[in-house]
Parts: structure tokens; sequence; C-alpha cells
């Protein structure tokens, strides 16, 4: 099973990325599934099945650590870079700290960078579009309250991944 961590995107700021991107057309790119969009806390890879009670104990002992809390979605850049992109990606604002620790409490100390990625770039960039990418940098796609986090199974087809949910983690909510 290729297992991950990931925080659930809402439909409403889903929406407002699709508005967005309605905007961008490019052959250049390969959009991200809207369903698809999450901040991965921590990719574990090829785990054995027998290894899943483990993981969902340890999912539940971070997530009582962990009382519900708002991220705002801003901002906007490239991996590797912008001169070599291959990724386009929204990040973060407000929050950004407490998602960190969360992903901290999942995955030890690896290196953590909150970021949906929503594009895949296939090949060279137009100028004018590379243009209508960077005007992302100054869009505000709104807030939302992180309440829980996903254990998700990647499966990967021909015609792209498909990820399912294997176990929800509520974040505790006593003060």
């Amino acid at each position: 099973m290729r297992l991950f961590f990931a925080v659930p995107i809402p439909e409403e700021t889903s929406a407002r990325i699709a508005a967005e991107r309605k905007r961008v057309v490019s052959d250049a790119l390969r959009w991200v599934d809207l369903e698809n969009q999450h901040f991965t806390l921590h990719f574990l890879g090829e785990v054995a099945e027998e290894r899943l009670e483990g993981l969902i104990s340890a999912g539940s002992a971070v997530a009582a650590k962990h009382q519900p809390f708002f991220i705002q979605i801003s901002g906007a850049g490239f991996f590797p870079n912008q001169n070599r992109p291959r990724i386009f990606w929204i990040g973060t604002a407000e929050g950004t700290e407490k998602l960190a620790a969360l992903a901290k409490d999942l995955s030890g100390d690896r290196p953590f960078w909150p970021h949906l990625t929503v594009v895949r770039i296939k090949k060279k960039i137009p100028a004018e579009i590379m243009q209508q990418l960077e005007r992302w940098k100054d869009k505000d796609f709104g807030s939302f309250l992180i309440d829980r986090f996903l254990l998700m199974e990647s499966r990967l087809f021909p015609e792209g991944a498909v990820y399912c949910e294997i176990h929800s983690f509520p974040l505790n909510k006593k003060d």
C-alpha cells in the first residue's frame, strides 16, 4: 500500500482555485484534479498492510495532541524554482506554524514545506502563461478550519493517481 498522511481541502477552497485556473489555459500545464488537492503532512511510501494498525494508532496519538486551527491559503510559487518550473503550488499564511507542528509530529524532523500542488508543468511555459501564474502570488484563496487529518492510500493508474481515505483522525476539541 502506498500511504501518506494529509489534510483535505474543503470544496469551497477548491472552488476558488478552480475559478482562477479557468483563466490559465495552456497545453504545457496539467492541472491536479480538484478532488486530489491536499496538504501532504507525511509521505510514507510503500507500507505493508500489517503496519496499518500501528499507523492508525500513531495517527490517533498525534491527533490527540493538536487542537483544530484555521489555515489561510495564499501565495504561490514554483518547484524547484521559477527558472526551471516543474510544479506550481499555492502556499499558506496564517496557521502555517500549526500545520508544520502537526506534520513534524507525524514525520519526526523531516523538513516540511506546506503547499498545495495545483499544476504539473510538462514543458516550457509561454511567457504570458507564466505572468498569469505569477499573479497568483498575490491571491488570497481564503481560510478554513483544519479539524482532522487523514491516512490516505495512493493508487497509481495510467490516467493518474487515485486517492482513497483509509482513516480519519479528528483533532482534539478540548481546551
